[in-house]
């Protein structure tokens, strides 16, 4: 990289008019602007890959959702809550397939990072403050919903097409007199609009009371 760079200063200096390109003033002047473009470059670059809303994760997304004006925290928790609980059978572990409320063991990774902790609930922090953690998948697609919000024009066919794709036609919108109605036919999506709706993140025009109608 080094090599590149040198070779793009040298002719960057070769283009500054004969009468001045023996000035040194005139020729570091053009080498601390190519370091200068190459940075602001390089700094973006490090934006593309890691403060991306499809690609970020864990903290990196947080700092995304912070951008849009929307954190990873809720009020609404998902499932029952069980103050007893079971360690993953063998099986799980295995798999991976730990349920809802297990988050699996430490490892060798993660185990300083995590304060050596051996086994890991998600109900622990809602015991604690009464708040969950949104998961990055669900944070990811509420980010993708307060992006929409802030970048369109909120007229009842932009909301619809808005709404359909970004849950993959999972999640209608009908409209009556002042009254906007989200209908879910999925579960999940069925958290998404609950949590959506508490941050206050769906579209709706202005004035316009908001009616969620769930798949169960």
């Amino acid at each position: 990289m080094d090599k590149v760079l040198e070779t793009i200063k040298e002719w960057a200096c070769n283009l500054i008019i004969i009468q001045y390109r023996g000035s040194e003033q005139n020729k570091s002047t053009i080498r601390m602007l190519v370091d200068l473009i190459f940075a602001n470059m390089l700094g973006l670059q490090m934006q593309e890959d890691c403060l991306n809303v499809d690609k970020s994760k864990g903290v990196l997304l947080d700092v995304v959702g912070l951008w849009v004006g929307i954190g990873r925290f809720t009020t609404f928790y998902e499932g029952i809550v069980n103050k007893h609980y079971a360690y993953p059978t063998y099986k799980q572990i295995q798999d991976q397939s730990y349920t809802p409320i297990q988050v699996g063991f430490s490892n060798y990774l993660n185990f300083i990072t995590l304060k050596g902790i051996f086994i890991r609930y998600r109900e622990l922090i809602y015991y604690a403050t009464g708040t969950w953690i949104l998961s990055d998948d669900r944070y990811r697609k509420l980010i993708k919903l307060k992006i929409i919000k802030n970048s369109i024009r909120h007229t009842r066919k932009n909301i619809d097409d808005s709404i359909y794709l970004w849950s993959e036609g999972h999640v209608v919108t009908t409209w009556n007199d002042m009254e906007i109605t989200y209908t879910s036919d999925d579960k999940e999506y069925d958290y998404l609009l609950k949590v959506a709706n508490e941050k206050n993140i769906l579209l709706t025009p202005s004035a316009c009371t908001i009616n969620l109608v769930y798949s169960e």
